[in-house]
C-alpha cells in the first residue's frame, strides 16, 4: 500500500497533540489530588499543613472543582485524537506486515512507533536501541540525563517502551511470544547472577534501605525484552524498507560462533527465513 506524502506529517502532528494533551491532563490531575489531599500530601513530604480560611477554602474548591471539570474535557479530546491516530497506523505496511500480528501491540501504540521510529534511518540495532534511551553508558551504566550534555535519546520513548504504563507491560500482560519466554529467561538468569535481588523471606523492609531491590530483577528483565523487540522492530522495517536486500546480522553473530538456534527472529513476519540464510553454522566459522 503506497503512503500519502503528507502521511507522516498528519500522524506526528496527532502524535504531538496527543502528548500535549495527555501531559497537560496528568499533570493537572496531580496538582487536583495534591489539593484534595493536600494534609496526607504535605504530611508525607515533612511540610506543615496549609491554614485556610473559610473564604480561601471555598474559593480554591470552586477553582479545583472547575479544573476536574476541565479535566475530563481533555481526555474526551485524548480520546478523538487516539481514534484518529489508531485510523492512520492501520494504514501503514508495519502495522498490515508486522505489528498487528503481536499480541499486547494496539494501534495506537502501533502509531507512535511508526511516527516517531520509521520515519528514522538507523544505521543498525544498537543506533534504535540508543536512540529510545535503551542502550548504555561508557561506564556501562543505563542511559540516563547528564548536567551539562545534550541528551542522546528521547525520553519519551524510553517511557513508552519501558515508564509508567509501557508497552513491555502490555507484551507481559498478554504473554506475547517470544517475548515473554525471554523475560522469564531473562529474570531466571539474572537471579542466578544476582541472588541479592531475591526477596528475602521476612520481606525487603528487614533489609537496610541501601540493600533493597523489590524491582531491580524485574527492570533488568524488561529492558532486555524490550531490546530484543527493538531488534526485531529494525529488521522489520529494514525489509520494509530494503526489499530486495538481505537483512544484516547482528554485531555479535559476526564475531562469535554462533548457531541458527541462538537467533531469535521476529514472529509472524513473512520474510524471516531471510535474515536465517546469512547465518553461518559454527563449523563454518572455523
Amino acid at each position: 500500500m503506497k503512503i500519502s506524502e503528507n502521511y507522516y506529517q498528519k500522524l506526528n502532528s496527532l502524535i504531538t497533540s496527543y502528548r500535549i494533551l495527555q501531559d497537560l491532563r496528568k499533570r493537572t490531575g496531580q496538582r487536583i489530588w495534591a489539593y484534595e489531599n493536600r494534609d496526607e500530601f504535605r504530611e508525607k513530604r515533612n511540610l506543615p499543613p496549609i491554614s485556610l480560611v473559610s473564604d480561601d477554602k471555598i474559593f480554591l474548591d470552586v477553582i479545583f472543582g472547575d479544573f476536574s471539570k476541565h479535566t475530563e474535557g481533555l481526555r474526551e479530546k485524548e480520546k478523538i485524537i487516539v481514534k484518529n491516530l489508531e485510523l492512520l497506523a492501520k494504514e501503514h505496511p508495519l502495522w498490515i506486515n508486522w505489528l498487528s500480528k503481536i499480541d499486547g501491540v494496539g494501534p495506537k501504540s502501533a502509531g507512535i512507533i511508526i511516527g516517531l521510529l520509521f520515519t528514522k534511518d538507523f544505521a543498525s540495532r544498537s543506533s534504535m536501541k540508543i536512540y529510545c534511551g535503551l542502550g548504555t553508558t561508557d561506564k556501562g551504566e543505563p542511559q540516563h540525563p547528564i548536567k551539562g550534555k545534550k541528551l542522546n535519546y528521547v525520553p519519551y520513548l524510553k517511557i513508552f517502551f519501558v515508564g509508567d504504563e509501557n508497552l513491555a507491560d502490555c507484551l507481559i500482560k498478554k504473554r506475547s511470544e517470544p517475548y515473554y519466554s525471554y523475560y522469564l529467561k531473562v529474570k531466571s538468569e539474572a537471579t542466578k547472577k544476582h541472588p541479592e535481588y531475591i526477596r528475602p523471606e521476612n520481606g525487603w523492609k528487614s533489609l537496610p534501605t541501601n540493600q533493597q531491590y523489590p524491582q531491580r530483577l524485574d527492570r533488568i528483565a524488561r529492558k532486555k525484552m524490550m531490546i530484543l523487540f527493538l531488534s526485531h522492530l529494525w529488521e522489520v522495517m529494514f525489509q520494509i524498507k530494503n526489499p530486495d536486500r538481505p537483512v544484516p546480522l547482528p554485531m555479535h553473530f559476526k564475531n562469535t560462533p554462533i548457531d541458527i538456534k541462538d537467533y531469535i527472529p521476529p514472529p509472524h513476519f513473512m520474510w524471516t527465513k531471510r535474515i536465517l540464510k546469512n547465518i553461518p553454522k559454527k563449523s563454518e566459522l572455523f
